[in-house]
């Protein structure tokens, strides 16, 4: 798994937000950078086309199997279920990779925190006043279960970057604290491509 997907970016616009979704799965836009904002995007194996090949591949090597099974021993009910396994699997990537199309962007402005969130196809906008600003990360009691980040203010909060790891959470958390309060930080995110950027 990528040790994070936060990258910075250049504009504050939720169309912006939206024009990400253009960009390489699994890879950081090629855009230049801003350390005021931050667009984090879930973790990606493989790009639209390659899935399409994984699916097409499968799918290949599995009606090869029951198709010869079918014409050596007369097994012709299994074509039917060979379908359904493709069709599931197809069904399955295709969720996958429509999950992997959110984005959230964070812009920290000079009066004003945005967060814009693209989830489902459906853009989020919520604006804060950054001055009543917080940033709150909740670890979990239990072992097993995940921390949870939050940006807001006045008792209404936005959870962020809910794919990211524990740790990237953390480190998030703490950037965007140091940012707020108008201070130098230290850490860096790595984007999935293994680049880093401040």
């Amino acid at each position: 798994m990528a040790e994070s997907r936060v990258v910075s970016v250049d504009s504050s616009t939720p169309e912006s937000l939206q024009n990400m979704t253009t960009a390489s799965p699994g890879q950081a836009p090629e855009i230049p950078g801003s350390e005021n904002s931050y667009l984090i995007t879930p973790n990606r194996s493989m790009d639209r086309r390659q899935a399409t090949w994984f699916v097409i591949g499968v799918a290949g090597v599995t009606f090869a199997v029951a198709g010869s099974l079918a014409l050596s021993y007369g097994a012709w009910p299994i074509l039917p279920f060979a379908g359904l396994e493709v069709a599931l699997l197809a069904y399955a990537v295709y969720h996958v990779q429509a999950r992997c199309e959110n984005r959230e962007l964070v812009v920290l402005g000079d009066s004003h925190v945005d967060v814009t969130r693209l989830q489902g196809g459906k853009v989020q906008c919520h604006r804060f006043n950054r001055y009543w600003v917080r940033v709150n990360l909740h670890r979990s009691r239990a072992r097993n279960l995940p921390s949870r980040l939050e940006i807001g203010s006045h008792g209404k909060f936005v959870e962020i970057g809910a794919w990211l790891t524990d740790d990237e959470r953390a480190s998030l958390a703490n950037h965007l604290i140091a940012r707020l309060a108008g201070g130098a930080v230290e850490d860096n995110f790595r984007t999935s491509t293994g680049e880093t950027r401040q």
